[in-house]
């Protein structure tokens, strides 16, 4: 199993737009979904009104000025279009940012869940986690963090001890349950 290591950490903090997809395209979709749930009624009822306004124009052309036709058609068609682009448009850049957002939101818990499992696995030479203070959730990975590091001097501090009483055994049975501890302690340390 690969192990938490700086790339692994320099991958997640990188800036990219999909960090874990299964989240952001749910919430993402959801967005979208509400706002075309909005904007397409409206966007409909402007097409309506826009296309019967200009057909009745464009009747009253025929029998007044012919010569209006062609540019109230042309109208009528960039009206429609605008209509339909600004839709269009508008669906892609909520979806970016609300694709950027998820990201920013779920980028620093997926790096304390990745350092979490890499713990349990007994990797306590991880490398600390560093998020920059405008992140989202920074306090809770400084908090995370703090507790990270208060851990690894505790097991320091054990394993020392250890260390002492070790040397201070006389029972070679006790001698070897106390080094095994010290070999376990000290890999978490390293």
């Amino acid at each position: 199993m690969a192990q938490f290591s700086e790339n692994n950490i320099r991958s997640l903090m990188g800036r990219h737009l999909i960090v874990d997809r299964k989240f952001q395209i749910r919430y993402t979709l959801g967005v979208l979904s509400m706002i075309f749930g909005v904007a397409a009624p409206m966007a409909l009822v402007c097409l309506y009104f826009i296309n019967e306004n200009y057909n009745v124009f464009i009747d009253l052309s025929l029998r007044i000025a012919p010569e209006l036709q062609p540019h109230l058609l042309r109208e009528q068609l960039w009206m429609n279009s605008f209509v339909l682009i600004s839709l269009g448009i508008g669906g892609l850049i909520t979806g970016f940012i609300t694709l950027r957002i998820t990201g920013n939101l779920v980028r620093p818990l997926i790096l304390m869940r990745e350092h979490m499992k890499a713990l349990s696995r007994g990797h306590w030479g991880s490398p600390d986690l560093h998020v920059r203070e405008d992140d989202e959730f920074f306090d809770v990975i400084e908090s995370y963090q703090y507790l990270f590091k208060s851990l690894k001097f505790l097991n320091k501090n054990e394993t020392e001890r250890l260390q002492v009483l070790a040397s201070q055994l006389q029972e070679e049975s006790s001698k070897k349950i106390c080094n095994e501890l010290i070999k376990e302690k000290s890999q978490r340390t390293e």
